[in-house]
């Protein structure tokens, strides 16, 4: 479903012998001359395994900047932020940040967009003073290559 605000919802369903998976998405999209924003926000649930015991959630929501050089390509910047929830538990904080360029080409009702992307692993650790008498938590920053990241951000007509 479009509206003419910019706003879409997106719904998904997979299944199989060992997979259920539910996906439902808010898209939110503002064109302001050749500058294209977009927000996504996802919530999925998943189920997989023997009698779909191992179940998952999560949450995630995307950010991007597309500046139009010309009617079929556009240029910008992706940031997607990701919280993971093993069991539909957050006890593991599990939080991933992905950061990159893309490049994107559409002709007719069709668009692929591409995301060069760098991931950066948020995980919750905690830190213990040499004394041992106090204990702060703060978030370990890991950085590895995630290339060529496939988002969809734009949607275009």
């Amino acid at each position: 479903m479009t509206t003419r605000s910019g706003l879409s919802i997106y719904g998904e369903i997979k299944a199989g012998d060992r997979l259920v998976e539910l996906e439902s998405k808010l898209i939110a999209q503002k064109n302001l001359g050749p500058l294209i924003l977009a927000y996504n926000a996802t919530l999925e649930a998943l189920w997989e395994g023997n009698d779909l015991a191992q179940r998952e959630g999560e949450f995630s929501q995307a950010f991007g900047a597309s500046y139009e050089i010309s009617p079929p390509i556009s240029v910008g910047i992706e940031l997607l932020h990701e919280f993971v929830f093993p069991e539909w538990r957050d006890e593991e904080k599990i939080r991933n940040l992905f950061v990159g360029p893309n490049v994107s080409y559409r002709r007719g009702n069709w668009f692929v967009t591409v995301t060069l992307s760098r991931k950066r692993l948020l995980q919750k650790m905690s830190r213990i003073s040499r004394c041992g008498q106090f204990s702060a938590s703060a978030y370990e920053i890991e950085t590895s290559s995630d290339l060529c990241r496939s988002n969809h951000l734009s949607c275009r007509s």
